[in-house]
């Protein structure tokens, strides 16, 4: 299936799920769901989950190889609650006579925008004693030195 084919898959699934069904009727447990930006709940069922990974697998390939690089299973939550937004502000709305060539980019800006907005500094910590530089003398590292624990 396409990438339209599967967006319009998804939002008759929401459409359906928020429109008067229990979404907890047909799940084992409680359906997963989603705040959105304007403090509404989206309500994802196990077939709107499965159209979701289908959707964000199709995204997630076509990307550019200039953009961030990012795991699938992430992409899948930017997305789920990317989709949860425009679906909770009605801009899926009449989506059948809607242009879903319009929808499309707005949903990939969207998701874009905000993996730009996710930090990229990660700081990894591990103990100084790992490399036991220190144990036949001070290890000097600027300002800094390394001494064994026991001096």
């Amino acid at each position: 299936m396409g990438l339209k084919t599967e967006l319009k898959s998804l939002v008759d699934e929401l459409d359906r799920v928020h429109q008067g069904a229990a979404p907890w009727s047909e799940e084992v447990g409680l359906p997963e769901f989603v705040t959105t930006e304007n403090g509404r709940e989206r309500y994802f069922t196990r077939k709107s989950r499965e159209t979701l990974e289908r959707l964000s697998a199709i995204l997630h390939e076509n990307r550019p190889q200039n953009l961030l690089k990012i795991e699938l299973e992430e992409f899948q939550k930017i997305v789920r609650q990317a989709v949860a937004d425009m679906h909770a502000a009605e801009e899926f709305s009449g989506f059948d006579a809607s242009d879903p060539d319009q929808l499309v980019p707005k949903l990939k800006s969207l998701v874009e925008d905000r993996l730009a907005s996710i930090a990229d500094e990660y700081m990894h910590y591990f103990p100084a004693w790992t490399l036991g530089m220190e144990q036949s003398s001070p290890f000097s590292l600027g300002p800094v030195s390394f001494w064994d624990r026991m001096d």
